[in-house]
């Protein structure tokens, strides 16, 4: 996942002042993206460079009726680091502050040099002003490593987490670590046999079970064989004439099954689904996420887990359950969200969560956004697959101030070329000079009490006036 970092600075004068003097200094090491785009337009467009776009309307109203919204910066730029991550920096018109950002695989010391240059730019040398994040975490983080843990996972935790999380391993795996041995009769039906054992030899191979061979007298039903190996069954009947105690027969011919025993790492990994928060980290740190970001509460609920971590300066939650989700599962959820101001919240459950239940988390944490995955297969994807729809959604806002400082728009450029406002003074918006002709009956205009005064007035002006006048009527009629 991307790095996404947003600081802000307090400016000591106006944006107008700050936006010239920051672009000013930051060009100096940086190359400005949309200043160089910009300017290349206008060069074409046979317009002289200017460090501000042009200004066809003074008035706002006037120039919101004609161009849009107006923009809500008084500057900025994007550029691109040497590993081609995205800086930018943009000062908005009424917050007092100008923002610095960063948006990349990993951060380097250029933006560093970004953000002091431009504090450089726009404070004083006696100014005690710094960067402060434009997202702080929630003040309440330092409860988190009171009531929390970091967990530090091994190696083999991480694959019998991997291999737990398919939904026949964790049902059979909990069903063994709940009775410590179970017979592999006992486990799923005829159809399920199969796959139970690939699967068994799976738990086997990473040390999460052990077998032995049980032999059964099929007269009784009692135990009268228990070894390590089949191997050894067939040694007994065959070679040292063994027989049953209850009816005579041989072993071979009497119920042979296997015995599960669930081994002291698979105890550990089984005891309160510790296998659940382990898969979970090793999905996070695969994305970027430091195991020390990560908090872990597993006194949430029997069977149930909550881990915390930090994304972007924001600070996420992952609940994780193998039951089913209820009222009270919600409650714990809403908890958390408000005591730690979480921005985000996934919940990951082995079992399916209703739409009632779904809609009820939604509408009770309306400042949260909230998320749900069904399974625990495939979880890096699934987390992954979340959080980029949610950086998406981020770079788009910190980009979209940047539009109207962009060429892409280009009605006020070309406006401003074919049509500039009178030298040495900005066109004024005024009701009457925008109101158009009031048309009557077919392509006759009515005269206004407007017009009658232009009328009038152009009856005493001089004759380059007349010609002038005579000129600017016949283009708007022309335009209409």
């Amino acid at each position: 996942m991307l790095r996404i970092e947003r600081r802000s600075l307090p400016l000591e004068f106006s944006p107008e002042e700050a936006s010239r003097a920051i672009l000013g200094a930051v060009r100096k090491s940086f190359t400005p993206y949309i200043t160089s785009v910009r300017n290349d337009y206008w060069s074409r467009l046979d317009m002289s460079v200017s460090e501000e776009p042009p200004s066809f309307v003074s008035d706002p109203d006037e120039h919101r009726r004609l161009f849009g919204d107006i923009p809500r910066i008084s500057g900025g730029d994007l550029f691109l680091s040497k590993t081609k991550d995205i800086l930018y920096y943009k000062v908005p018109k009424d917050q007092g502050i100008v923002e610095a950002g960063y948006v990349g695989k990993e951060k380097t010391d250029e933006f560093e040099l970004f953000c002091q240059t431009i504090k450089e730019a726009v404070s004083s040398r006696k100014s005690d002003v710094d960067w402060t994040p434009l997202v702080s975490v929630s003040r309440n983080i330092d409860l988190l490593d009171e009531r929390s843990e970091h967990l530090t996972p091994t190696r083999e935790q991480f694959l019998a987490a991997l291999e737990l999380e398919k939904e026949l391993a964790h049902r059979v795996m909990g069903k063994i670590s709940r009775s410590e041995s179970v017979f592999l009769s006992s486990l799923g039906g005829e159809q399920e046999q199969e796959a139970i054992q690939k699967l068994l030899a799976g738990l086997e191979k990473i040390g999460l079970i052990t077998k032995d061979y049980v032999v059964l007298c099929r007269l009784k039903g009692q135990q009268i064989m228990r070894v390590g190996s089949r191997s050894y069954i067939d040694e007994a009947s065959q070679k040292m004439g063994f027989k049953c105690p209850h009816c005579g027969k041989s072993p071979l011919e009497e119920n042979i099954d296997e015995l599960l025993i669930t081994t002291e790492f698979g105890r550990t990994v089984m005891a309160h689904n510790y296998w659940m928060p382990v898969r979970a980290i090793a999905a996070l740190t695969s994305l970027g996420i430091s195991g020390a970001e990560i908090w872990v509460d597993r006194a949430t609920s029997p069977g149930a887990s909550t881990l915390f971590f930090k994304l972007n300066h924001e600070l996420c939650l992952v609940q994780l359950t193998n039951q089913k989700f209820e009222l009270k599962d919600a409650y714990l959820v809403g908890a958390n969200i408000a005591a730690y101001s979480i921005h985000a919240a996934i919940l990951v459950s082995t079992q399916k969560i209703s739409h009632l239940m779904r809609s009820f988390l939604v509408e009770s944490n309306s400042g949260c956004s909230i998320h749900f995955i069904e399974e625990f297969s495939n979880l890096e994807n699934n987390i992954e697959t979340i959080f980029r729809a949610r950086q998406q959604e981020e770079i788009i806002t910190i980009i979209n101030d940047f539009n109207s400082l962009t060429p892409v728009n280009v009605q006020e450029l070309i406006v401003n070329r074919i049509l500039p406002p009178r030298e040495g003074k900005l066109r004024e918006a005024s009701p009457a000079a925008d109101k158009p002709a009031v048309r009557t009956g077919k392509g006759k205009a009515r005269t206004t009490p407007e017009d009658k005064a232009r009328a009038q007035q152009s009856e005493t002006s001089s004759p380059e006036q007349d010609s002038s006048e005579g000129v600017a009527q016949e283009g708007v009629e022309v335009g209409s």
